[in-house]
């Protein structure tokens, strides 16, 4: 019995086993934490209870991921309340897995991030002002359909910043 072509597989699956731990713990070591939808219900029931106040009372509570751009994420919380089954839509941005800020009652949730992170909408629901996580920009959300069928009343969804020096603003 050759004791060399023994012991090769198993320096081999040693070796690749050490590798999986160190990519493992090097994540765990960065904080990284993947924020799905179940884990954004679970931080906002614990962090911010105003924005999950009386979801026992809603018909629908759900949440959803949008998708990320590099520290950030992404999420949606959809709420349908009351016997007439009025939608209220609110993204959140989260960075590094700390809720930044969010826009409440969005009349259509975003399609994806670009990859230069801007945040997109789906299409023939256009916004005046994009979100771009990369600038660190956060306008107030008006769409442009809303605005044209509605010229003196159409919905604006102003940023609500939970961290300092995160707030919604122009890009000047």
């Amino acid at each position: 019995m050759d004791l060399k072509k023994t012991t090769q597989p198993l320096m081999a699956a040693f070796s690749c086993l050490l590798i999986a731990a160190g990519m493992l713990s090097s994540s765990m070591a960065r904080g990284e934490i993947a924020l799905t939808p179940k884990w954004t219900e679970r931080y906002l029931f614990k962090h911010n209870p105003n924005l999950v106040q009386n979801t026992h009372l809603d018909q629908v509570l759900s949440f959803y991921y949008f998708g990320s751009y590099q520290d950030f994420t992404i999420m949606g919380m959809e709420r349908v309340k009351g016997d007439d089954y009025h939608q209220y839509n609110t993204v959140l941005i989260f960075k590094d897995s700390v809720l930044q800020g969010y826009y409440e009652e969005l009349a259509v949730f975003p399609a994806g991030v670009s990859e230069q992170g801007q945040v997109k909408f789906p299409a023939n629901n256009d916004v005046i002002d994009n979100i771009d996580l990369g600038q660190g920009y956060y306008p107030a959300m008006v769409f442009v359909r809303d605005k044209k069928l509605n010229p003196e009343t159409h919905a604006v969804s102003e940023f609500v910043s939970l961290v300092e020096g995160v707030e919604g603003k122009d890009k000047t």
